[in-house]
């Protein structure tokens, strides 16, 4: 469930906000209801990002904290363990600097003056906050959060110009599907990502499903008739922990039953 929830973030930030991979999606406000998400709030300024390490090591270069503000978040990879935490709290203290992630099985030299951070999957993403410094601003807590860089290692001698998408007029729809696309965004992770040690008895569990890293996930579709048919007829739980009728949502009809 942790991975398929952030590969629904990554997800939907290509295909609803035309994201690619090292742009860094900055709120300029506090998120709204457009942010769908499992456990976003309406009081955080969001700041977020992903990077698939496949095409390269990735250099993250973070500001330094102080009268202009400061970040608390971290990055995780595609488990959602967290990798690395940045600002004050952070590898880098405060003091900013350039991070580097490397892929799985990364063997060559890591060029000095970066804090180098080994990641066991393909696939990492941060989120992060902008912590407003004393005096400061909204707007001057976005403006900190724009000192971010993030770009491939190859590119380091004339990095692309950043790009910073905002989402907050546009729908980001980051929920994990409960249907087929559920095991097809499972089926995508597995085949993005290296098998561990640890990994094998649950890979063994979904060849069962037909879900195997190096082949095309094509189900029989009959079992999937059979389970949406079963979801239009009870109740789906909303994340405010009610219990909603399909039915009634449908006909325009609000019918909850408190969880």
């Amino acid at each position: 469930m942790p991975a398929v929830s952030i590969y629904g973030f990554r997800r939907a930030a290509f295909e609803a906000l035309g994201y690619r991979d090292c742009d860094i999606l900055a709120y300029t406000g506090t998120a709204t209801p457009l942010l769908e998400g499992l456990t976003a709030n309406s009081s955080t300024p969001y700041i977020g990002a992903y990077c698939d390490l496949r095409a390269g090591p990735a250099v993250l270069e973070v500001p330094p904290a102080g009268a202009d503000g400061s970040l608390y978040g971290q990055v995780v990879d595609a488990w959602q363990f967290s990798i690395a935490d940045v600002g004050p709290s952070g590898m880098d203290e405060g003091k900013g600097g350039r991070y580097l992630f490397t892929p799985p099985g990364y063997d060559q030299s890591v060029p000095d003056g970066y804090l180098h951070v080994a990641s066991p999957n393909n696939r990492i993403s941060f989120a992060f906050r902008s912590v407003r410094a004393p005096g400061k601003t909204a707007k001057d807590a976005y403006q900190y959060a724009r000192q971010l860089r993030m770009y491939l290692l190859g590119d380091t001698k004339s990095p692309p110009e950043q790009k910073f998408i905002d989402p907050s007029n546009s729908r980001y729809p980051t929920l994990p599907f409960f249907d087929e696309r559920y095991f097809r965004d499972l089926a995508e992770i597995v085949d993005a990502e290296p098998v561990r040690e640890q990994d094998k008895v649950m890979m063994g569990m979904l060849a069962t499903l037909g879900i195997r890293k190096g082949m095309k996930f094509d189900p029989d579709p009959r079992p999937f008739v059979r389970s949406g048919k079963a979801q239009s007829t009870p109740g789906i739980f909303s994340s405010n922990g009610t219990i909603t009728s399909r039915r009634s949502c449908c006909s325009g009809r609000t019918a909850t039953t408190p969880r």
